[in-house]
């Protein structure tokens, strides 16, 4: 049962390291995340992919990046869309963009500028996990999955604490010397020193702080 519960507890301990790591070290590095919902880039990102965004200078962009954008008011339900371009003309001096979903045969209805002078670019994805931030999204999932593996862990190490407490006792009860409070008279010393004066213990080349050893080897016991 102790290997059982040494697993589980690591187990616990290794989803809420990776849920974390997740979470914060991307957004530590500069990165935006976005979950996947629909399937426009299947095959590319695929529904519930997490996209890991950076900015990049406007500018950079080209025809075959795919960006995470806000389409033009009217043409989609959607906040965000991320989609590739296809297309980038010069329209007085203005960068126009034309994107087209991965898994859709016509390119988007409509066409848009970035007057930002940065715009989220896709960098790597990881699959599926967006289902998981998903759930994080909503508190009752959250509790479950996070609080339940520290609970987990907590508990592990509360029982391993109280094991060791009982094996201690028992220790005691049969009969096992405590080092921390031995008498001295019961330490094997071996060369004893001479007795010394009655007076108060000299201790030369021991410790400043004498312990139980330090002190049967300076009265000579």
């Amino acid at each position: 049962m102790t290997a059982i519960r040494q697993a589980v507890m690591n187990l616990a301990f290794l989803a809420i390291v990776a849920i974390a790591a997740i979470m914060l070290v991307p957004a530590a590095l500069g990165y935006h995340r976005y979950v996947i919902l629909t399937g426009s880039m299947t095959g590319t990102y695929d529904r519930g992919s997490v996209i890991f965004d950076k900015p990049v200078p406007t500018s950079t962009l080209k025809a075959g990046d795919p960006i995470t954008y806000s389409p033009p008011p009217g043409f989609s339900s959607l906040d965000l869309v991320t989609h590739r371009i296809v297309k980038v003309t010069d329209r007085k001096g203005m960068r126009v963009y034309k994107t087209k979903g991965d898994a859709n045969n016509e390119p988007d209805a409509w066409e848009f500028m970035l007057p930002q002078p940065t715009q989220d670019r896709v960098m790597f994805h990881v699959p599926k996990i967006g289902y998981l931030f998903a759930l994080l999204s909503m508190r009752q999932y959250r509790v479950f999955l996070i609080g339940i593996p520290a609970v987990v862990a907590a508990l592990a190490v509360v029982m391993g604490m109280w094991r060791e407490a009982g094996r201690l006792a028992g220790d005691e009860r049969e009969g096992l010397p405590d080092w921390g409070t031995i008498d001295h008279d019961a330490m094997p010393v071996h060369g004893r020193l001479g007795p010394l004066p009655d007076a108060a213990p000299v201790f030369v080349g021991l410790p400043s702080t004498a312990t139980a050893v330090d002190f049967a080897w300076a009265r000579g016991a």
